[in-house]
């Protein structure tokens, strides 16, 4: 029977009673001194795994935020320079908004920040599980099927990682991609009709210049709390779903926690703070099935802005 675990929100002095309490502990470790031996242990493990909260979490991200804040505002403003470069008037830019801007700024910007965040905290997950089950945790090559050599556990897990990561952009993602792109179509015709109602005569051939300057003032006003919201959205996502990958491939069961950030927290995502799941199964969160915090098949209300994070207890 398995050693019984520290639970979520339990003190020490708790969990060593029920512990010391529990029959299967008592049945096979009859001797006090060695029954509190072993609880003290587990209780060690579990404080030296237990992840810090969502606030440290949060810090962690800001790395991430702060380097793909900016090149996300440049992907943004790739996104709509063909449609500037053009030199169009008003009628022909109309026109020309849905044809004229393609994904792929966004689309190359998802392949390059999502799999180094994402890879990141499965590292850092998959590390602090291994510190303390390490002799019960093996990597097998996915080439040779061999025990892969401590050495070179790190690099096939994260040639493995990188490669999920990426189709993850591309597939369970895309949607947000088609989304900023098809967005920006609309705000352009949204400024440019603006534009257009202030001042007609903008829209003619003589003016393209003028008309090309007040739009782009516009979009580049715009564009920058765009790839905030952008960025910070999906570096949640993309860490959460790197740390429980990270957990995965422990190949051990565990609990996973959500952990709510409590900074401008949504009232369903302080609700769920401390709901506790086994590995595979779904948070209920505000009526809606989530896998984890940033979970991209959860609805937008949900996910859009959320800084919630998740933390682990392994099952042992």
């Amino acid at each position: 029977m398995p050693i019984p675990q520290p639970r979520s929100g339990e003190t020490d002095s708790e969990f060593m009673n029920r512990c010391m309490g529990d029959p299967t502990m008592v049945n096979e470790y009859p001797r006090q001194d060695q029954r509190a031996a072993v609880c003290s242990a587990q209780l060690g493990k579990q404080k030296a795994y237990r992840p810090a909260g969502a606030a440290t979490v949060n810090r962690l991200r800001g790395q991430f935020r702060k380097k793909y804040k900016k090149e996300m505002t440049d992907a943004l403003d790739r996104l709509v320079k063909p449609l500037f470069d053009e030199n169009l008037s008003g009628e022909e830019m109309r026109n020309a908004i849905s044809t004229i801007i393609k994904p792929q700024p966004i689309q190359e910007i998802y392949e390059k920040m999502i799999p180094d965040i994402a890879t990141w905290f499965a590292k850092r997950e998959y590390q602090k599980a291994k510190s303390i089950a390490g002799h019960e945790i093996t990597v097998k090559s996915p080439i040779t099927g061999l025990t892969a050599k401590q050495e070179d556990e790190e690099d096939i897990l994260n040639d493995i990682w990188y490669a999920k990561f990426v189709e993850f952009a591309k597939s369970e993602l895309g949607q947000n991609i088609v989304s900023i792109t098809g967005n920006s179509k609309e705000l352009l015709r949204k400024y440019l009709g603006q534009i257009l109602e202030e001042s007609p005569g903008l829209g003619s051939v003589a003016q393209t210049t003028e008309l090309n300057d007040r739009l782009r003032k516009k979009w580049t006003k715009d564009r920058f709390w765009r790839a905030k919201r952008i960025v910070r959205t999906e570096t949640t996502t993309a860490s959460n779903r790197g740390s429980r990958e990270g957990m995965d491939s422990t190949g051990k069961e565990y609990v996973k926690i959500w952990s709510a950030a409590f900074v401008n927290t949504r009232d369903d995502h302080s609700a769920v703070h401390g709901q506790e799941r086994n590995k595979g199964e779904y948070f209920d969160v505000g009526g809606f099935q989530m896998y984890e915090p940033g979970d991209p098949s959860g609805p937008a209300s949900q996910v859009v802005n959320c800084m919630c994070a998740m933390s682990y207890n392994l099952k042992r």
